[in-house]
């Protein structure tokens, strides 16, 4: 069948080789590329990032949006919302930023003439795609819903879905969120993919990150995210401390960086665990399966923040699980729909005792472990390859275009 031209604009996408920001738009275009589609991208500048290059067949265009360009801080590290929560320079940015993007969305659009355009984030990237003049898909994934309750803009989600072709969310619990909230057209659910051949039990270097972190007879668990509320580190912190007291050759390694990394280590020490808790720092992605490879169990306990945000997904949990580890979140958000009972376990959000009782469990158990890391890993390959993923979304695309 004929390729086609993917227009996709976003507010996140690699600034620069293993860039740490999470990269699921980006590897979602890369598959669509591998399948034979013609895909540019759209995104905000960061840093010192070329405003225009090819990375792995994807072109790219970033826009400007704040000058001087070293002080722009709406995009990127914790997200749009967070930023803006944090600060009111980056609040002020929006709408520069708003702007900036339509025009260049509608600027590459006009000399790209895509067969359809694929905004990721309903807001502000739905809209822009709504003003290219192209037909439009949108997917949500919840920052732009956290801003929608904030600033009384659902009537402006009404009317970037209404005019889109198809809208779609990554998990069934935000296809009932998005609806409670006054979104009046359907929403499809389709889960962010796992690059699976990155992501594999076998990958070299494990052994190397093990050794580094853990002692002999050592058992390793895992946490990979942003430092920030919605992701709870100090609720795993402060488990782990009850953790120590059972499985006294317990580890926890921390992957990742952001504003909670002082108050998490000055935690720690104040709990008398400095000793048992290793702060690896941010890593590039491309290191993340040697991570994932030497753990024992990998834990994300993901609250909803005090501004309602909470997890859509968790593209960490199914990167964990195609590395055939046990995993455990909690019941908040999306997360159900990625951990069943043979995969993992679900503890209470904001429950530290829940939690430990839950580490302590898997920990204690080898067996049990291995088996829900088997499960696991049957379980990505069946639902969350990036190769089915984007094959769905071509069939929406065709239909789009025709």
């Amino acid at each position: 069948m004929k390729p086609l031209k993917i227009l996709i604009i976003t507010s996140k996408f690699p600034r620069f080789a293993d860039d740490p920001q999470p990269p699921f738009v980006f590897h979602f275009a890369k598959e669509l590329v591998r399948q034979g589609h013609h895909v540019v991208a759209v995104a905000p500048h960061d840093g010192d990032a070329e405003l225009e290059e090819v990375l792995d067949g994807v072109r790219i265009f970033r826009f400007r949006y704040f000058f001087p360009v070293s002080w722009q801080r709406l995009s990127y590290g914790p997200g749009i919302p967070t930023n803006i929560s944090r600060s009111l320079f980056a609040l002020l940015q929006a709408p520069f930023f708003v702007v900036s993007q339509i025009l260049a969305s509608r600027r590459v659009a006009n000399d790209f003439k895509p067969d359809v355009v694929h905004a990721h984030w309903a807001f502000p990237q739905g809209l822009a795609a709504r003003f290219t003049g192209f037909p439009y898909v949108v997917n949500f994934y919840g920052g732009e819903l956290v801003m929608a309750r904030r600033f009384r803009l659902v009537w402006l989600l009404n009317y970037i879905v209404d005019r889109s072709f198809r809208s779609f969310t990554v998990t069934n619990y935000y296809v009932r969120f998005i609806r409670e909230m006054g979104v009046r057209r359907p929403l499809g659910a389709v889960p962010l993919g796992v690059d699976i051949s990155s992501f594999r039990p076998d990958v070299s270097g494990a052994g190397e990150v093990r050794r580094k972190f853990c002692r002999d007879g050592e058992l390793m668990v895992l946490f990979v995210g942003r430092l920030v509320e919605r992701k709870g580190p100090d609720y795993l912190v402060d488990a782990f401390q009850r953790v120590v007291g059972v499985v006294s050759n317990a580890r926890l390694v921390v992957v990742g960086g952001g504003p909670m990394l002082d108050s998490l280590r000055a935690q720690a020490s104040s709990l008398g665990i400095s000793d048992r808790v290793v702060f690896a720092g941010e890593i590039p992605n491309a290191e993340l399966p040697k991570y994932y490879c030497a753990c024992d169990l990998f834990v994300l306990p993901s609250i909803v923040d005090r501004h309602g945000d909470r997890e859509g997904q968790g593209v960490v949990y199914a990167e964990a699980m195609a590395c055939r580890k046990p995993v455990i979140g909690t019941n908040t958000g999306g997360i159900p729909d990625v951990i069943s009972p043979k995969v993992g376990l679900l503890v209470r959000e904001k429950d530290s005792e829940d939690l430990a009782a839950g580490i302590v469990k898997l920990l204690k158990d080898s067996g049990l472990r291995d088996r829900m890391g088997q499960n696991a890993y049957k379980l990505v390959h069946e639902r969350f390859a990036w190769d089915k993923i984007a094959r769905e979304y071509v069939k929406v695309f065709r239909a789009c275009a025709k």
